[in-house]
């Protein structure tokens, strides 16, 4: 799992009552216990039998329903917040544990950088990373719902996996081409199945010498920009952005 220059900004405050208030700039983002940011401070408000509440404030980046984190992202961000809004002092490794309990995404998402994900997400070891890439990232005009493309996953069909073992030395060794090699998502399968649009573009960023993978259920796909090639990733953003209205991020990875 790997963190990028990408972000939402969560803005906390505290409040005299004992209300979770959220907010957000970007339309349908859920403003209740439905949100993994509210559900991140009834826990730590839980936790620590906090008694004032919270407002927060999501100034929104990133698509709904992307494959993104986006709401991990937010979540993990009111766990780390409140502990300092809080003064809590409580430790990385127990934010871990908490965040385990709200999504798989989430244990990552507090912790950051680049790490090996094993058991449901929740056991992470930090990886050495010298590789900083660019990156450009395309969401279609329409979201993956995570819960059905794991609904509809087989495992008895999936027949190629990630080279995790090779990513891991890739990084490692700062090596562009080995971690464009060891590119796979077991994902890919079941949503480029049902949303067809995912795999096009896909097919559409390779055959541009871009390569690409889905980014965790989609519905964004990522694409590896060659080192000194900004303008094809500008020509990859005026297409998808211009031509056909998509959402185009450029960002890069982000080394910790």
């Amino acid at each position: 799992m790997q963190q990028v220059e990408l972000h939402d900004l969560v803005n906390l405050s505290l409040r005299e009552d004992e209300k979770i208030v959220v907010s957000s700039n970007m339309p349908g983002v859920p403003l209740n216990e439905n949100n993994l940011a509210w559900r991140a401070a009834s826990l730590i408000r839980e936790e620590f039998g906090l008694t004032r509440g919270v407002t927060i404030h999501l100034d929104k980046q990133l698509p709904m329903e992307a494959g993104l984190a986006g709401g991990s992202s937010n979540g993990a961000a009111v766990l780390r917040g409140m502990n300092r809004l809080f003064r809590l002092e409580c430790s990385l490794e127990k934010l871990i544990k908490l965040a385990a309990k709200l999504g798989a995404d989430m244990p990552f998402c507090v912790l950051g950088g680049t790490a090996l994900a094993t058991g449901i997400g929740e056991i992470l070891t930090p990886l050495e990373n010298k590789l900083k890439l660019d990156l450009v990232l395309v969401k279609p005009p329409f979201g993956v719902p995570t819960k059905e493309i794991y609904g509809n996953l087989r495992l008895d069909e999936i027949k190629v996996r990630p080279n995790t073992r090779q990513m891991i030395k890739a990084l490692a060794a700062g090596e562009k081409a080995g971690v464009a090699a060891a590119l796979g998502n077991v994902l890919e399968l079941v949503t480029t199945r049902l949303y067809p649009g995912v795999g096009q573009i896909k097919d559409e960023l390779f055959r541009m010498g871009v390569p690409a993978l889905m980014s965790g259920s989609g519905a964004t796909v990522f694409g590896l920009i060659p080192d000194g090639r900004q303008d094809l990733a500008e020509r990859v953003a005026a297409i998808y952005r211009e031509k056909k209205g998509y959402q185009v991020f450029l960002t890069s990875t982000l080394l910790i």
